[in-house]
């Protein structure tokens, strides 16, 4: 991507001064694969692509009248990608400048100065043993470049691991956290608080994601755990899960709503449902919804043998998944 272009451009302009080996710098890109880009992390939704495969946007594509649940699926989708498009670009601002320092396993991008005028830098070093299994880690420091001493502490505010894959250079299986508690500490207009952690894989034109957030603080000022899970083929569908909390019935308490979305290439798809504590009794509340490739609702189902709860349009007959499937993976 931009970041790549960038690096390969000021490497090319500094090789004619540079004495390090050509195998130290034929083998930059393999360090810069190694940290995750934005399309290695992005989940998608069944309004993602058209009948075709092709992808439409972020937004997805323009339907009339959709079911409930691929408009929150939409949302949901769009809150990961925005999360993790803001943490990536930390990485890209700091990949655009030239590698710093380089050794057989390892690079080093700065320290290079914040807005806030403090320093960040990227390590990257790869396992000597084992050399398709790197590691690396974003580190904020508050004094800037000039004033950095030895015993200067770093915050860590991102750290993970990627263990290359047998295809290309993004595939493989990689994880990250990043710490939102750090990284306020030294930017005074980010109010995050909470850790995010992502677990992710891809092999050809699969991706698969994890993302966890632990004592996130949301927007609204409350403290929660959230957990995501995406897995797409652009020739298949995909399958996206979500946990979250909010008030869904009314009363004092937050219910727990775990839903599992299923859908084919071009949007025809599955959601089913579980509405959990708070104000919920017992084992919890049941739901289906089931919609076409235009994301009309065909089928849909609410506890049928509940109290104040039963609801019930359409036939399960109509919908491309045939059977109920609860969240495997949150």
């Amino acid at each position: 991507m931009v970041r790549h272009l960038v690096i390969t451009a000021v490497l090319l302009a500094l090789l004619p001064a540079c004495t390090l080996s050509n195998r130290l710098f034929e083998e930059d890109e393999l360090f810069i694969e190694a940290v995750p880009e934005y399309e290695d992390l992005r989940a998608e939704h069944p309004a993602s692509r058209d009948v075709d495969g092709d992808l439409v946007d972020d937004e997805g594509r323009d339907v009339g009248d959709p079911a409930e649940v691929p408009p929150v699926a939409r949302e949901i989708a769009g809150n990961i990608n925005g999360l993790v498009w803001l943490l990536l670009a930390v990485v890209d601002v700091v990949m655009e400048f030239p590698i710093s320092a380089r050794t057989i396993d390892g690079r080093t991008w700065g320290p290079y100065e914040t807005r806030e005028g403090g320093s960040a830098r990227l390590v990257v070093s790869r396992d000597p043993d084992d050399r398709v299994f790197f590691e690396y880690a974003v580190a904020l420091a508050a004094p800037p470049p000039g004033e950095l001493a030895d015993d200067t502490p770093w915050d860590e505010v991102l750290a993970g691991q990627f263990a290359r894959g047998t295809g290309s250079l993004r595939e493989g299986d990689g994880s990250f956290c990043w710490d939102a508690d750090a990284y306020a500490g030294h930017f005074a207009d980010f109010a995050g608080a909470g850790l995010m952690c992502a677990e992710h894989r891809r092999t050809g034109d699969r991706i698969r994601l994890l993302v966890t957030f632990e004592d996130w603080l949301g927007e609204d000022g409350q403290v929660r755990d959230i957990a995501y899970f995406f897995d797409h083929r652009e020739d298949l569908g995909g399958v996206l899960e979500y946990r979250t909390e909010g008030d869904w019935i009314g009363g004092a308490a937050l219910e727990t709503s775990a839903t599992r979305v299923r859908w084919f290439r071009g949007g025809a798809g599955r959601a089913d449902m579980m509405l959990s504590g708070g104000d919920v009794a017992g084992d919890g509340v049941p739901a289906t919804e089931c919609w076409d490739g235009q994301l009309e609702r065909v089928y849909y189902l609410v506890d049928p043998g509940g109290t104040g709860w039963d609801v019930l349009e359409g036939s399960e007959d109509d919908c491309v998944f045939p059977e109920r499937q609860e969240p495997q993976q949150i």
